[in-house]
């Protein structure tokens, strides 16, 4: 967000630093910034214009989502999708009504890739309109989240292996060049972007996140999972058991396909991700599709009175058959999973709803001389700051996490004092990493004002 207003404001693609122009880092990739840079330019700058490009994202997703799982099985199961998705998913990170207005890559990289599926369905019937704009779509998912290319890599060449050996050749031939076109155009995306804006470096970021060794984050994940998982997890297990035999259709393929993806993710979230629950939204975003899939099957087509009769023979009769069994499930899964996600948006909406964001910059931007230098690692305060501000760079994240999560013993080569702050801010990014710790015990600050989230200090000179 803050970059998009610096671009509309002084034409500068980057963030500021002590009031100067900077090159790109880590903020969300170019159609993001651009789709909230346009919105700042139709209708002002702001926080409502910058989530209104999240929400208008995450209802195209919501409705390509609906129309894919249509095609995938039927308008009942269609409905479902959507309802499990937002009753279902019971974290604050992993749900549409919440992270759908986040200005986060994900929902925007989600929805070109839901729009290329779903071209590359109807391009069966009519190749050449709808496979070019198959990569397109796709082309442009993986330029704005680049951590979706090895799952959809996996997604398009393990069906494609399946089905040449099957002799599906003109399926195979259309996988094939789906994929093959995608990478040409994404790499040609990047290598035009990276010519235009350049970028700064940041060396290490691939392993502190997707590639973790580490033992107790492992055991961590699993208790996660058995949390906010469970659901995606049996139904991806439940759908990779009924399409064993099936892959007759083009479109059964590409919903093989479809569930490679989810599934491939979800195996990377459990054995090899950082365990941030924002990780595992895109498996649970598209799961959502096969967990409503599930419960048609397991409650025969959504028919309430049967399911609980079912599962009310099971515990009355102790008659264990696999149809009662599951219906029982079903009743487990949907009270559990929706008791989790209505308390999670209740919080969010109710419990943890504040302004102290708001009084934190109001107090910045009134109550302290307009050539002040504040230091925060607090990102959200830059895009509404109207101070000139200080932050470490990009590489002292990769470092914090190195050293906070995985235990390894490395220097923060970042002294704050360097740039001469006037005041320091200490929010909820810091608090968590424990970074101006050091910091304020050397008595270089002062408390100044405390808000819920804000802590404001002073510098003693």
């Amino acid at each position: 967000m803050s970059v998009a207003r610096n671009w509309v404001v002084s034409g500068n693609y980057g963030r500021l630093l002590d009031g100067q122009p900077t090159t790109r880092g880590l903020e969300a990739a170019f159609p993001v910034t651009a789709a909230v840079a346009l919105s700042f330019r139709l209708f002002g700058i702001g926080i409502i214009q910058a989530r209104l490009v999240a929400v208008i994202f995450t209802l195209i997703a919501l409705a390509l989502l609906y129309e894919l799982a249509r095609r995938f099985y039927d308008r009942s199961i269609a409905i479902a999708t959507l309802l499990v998705l937002i009753l279902m998913s019971g974290q604050v990170e992993i749900n549409p009504l919440i992270a759908g207005r986040q200005v986060l890559a994900e929902i925007p990289a989600l929805c070109f890739l839901l729009a290329g599926y779903l071209c590359f369905i109807s391009a069966e019937k009519r190749f050449p309109y709808f496979m070019p704009w198959a990569i397109c779509f796709w082309s442009i998912a993986l330029f704005t989240k680049v951590q979706i290319l090895p799952f959809w890599a996996v997604a398009m060449l393990l069906p494609a292996g399946v089905i040449l050996l099957r002799k599906k050749w003109r399926s195979a031939r259309m996988f094939g060049i789906g994929f093959i076109g995608t990478m040409a155009l994404y790499f040609f995306l990047q290598y035009i972007v990276a010519r235009i804006l350049s970028s700064s470096s940041v060396s290490g970021l691939t392993r502190v996140i997707a590639l973790v060794w580490v033992k107790e984050t492992r055991l961590f994940v699993l208790t996660d999972i058995f949390h906010y998982g469970i659901p995606t997890l049996i139904a991806l297990c439940w759908a990779l058991l009924k399409c064993k035999d099936r892959l007759r259709t083009h479109t059964e393929v590409v919903r093989f396909s479809f569930l490679v993806f989810a599934g491939s993710w979800i195996v990377w979230y459990i054995t090899l991700s950082l365990a941030w629950v924002r990780y595992i939204f895109p498996a649970v975003f598209y799961g959502s599709v096969f967990v409503a899939a599930m419960l048609d099957d397991w409650t025969n087509h959504f028919n309430f009175a049967w399911t609980i009769e079912r599962a009310g023979t099971a515990l009355r009769k102790l008659q264990f058959r696999v149809k009662n069994l599951t219906a029982l499930a079903a009743i487990i899964l949907v009270v559990m999973s929706v008791g989790q996600a209505l308390t999670a948006v209740y919080k969010a909406h109710a419990i943890d709803a504040d302004s102290s964001i708001n009084e934190t910059l109001q107090f910045l931007n009134t109550a302290t001389p307009p050539n002040a230098l504040i230091e925060t690692y607090e990102a959200e305060l830059y895009f509404l700051l109207n101070r000139r501000y200080h932050y470490p760079p990009d590489q002292v994240h990769v470092d914090l996490i190195r050293r906070n999560s995985f235990g390894e013993r490395v220097d923060i080569d970042y002294n704050p004092l360097k740039a001469d702050p006037d005041y320091l801010v200490v929010g909820p990014q810091s608090k968590f990493w424990d970074f101006y710790d050091p910091l304020l015990k050397t008595g270089a600050f002062q408390p100044l004002k405390t808000y819920k989230r804000y802590e404001v200090f002073e510098r003693v000179r």
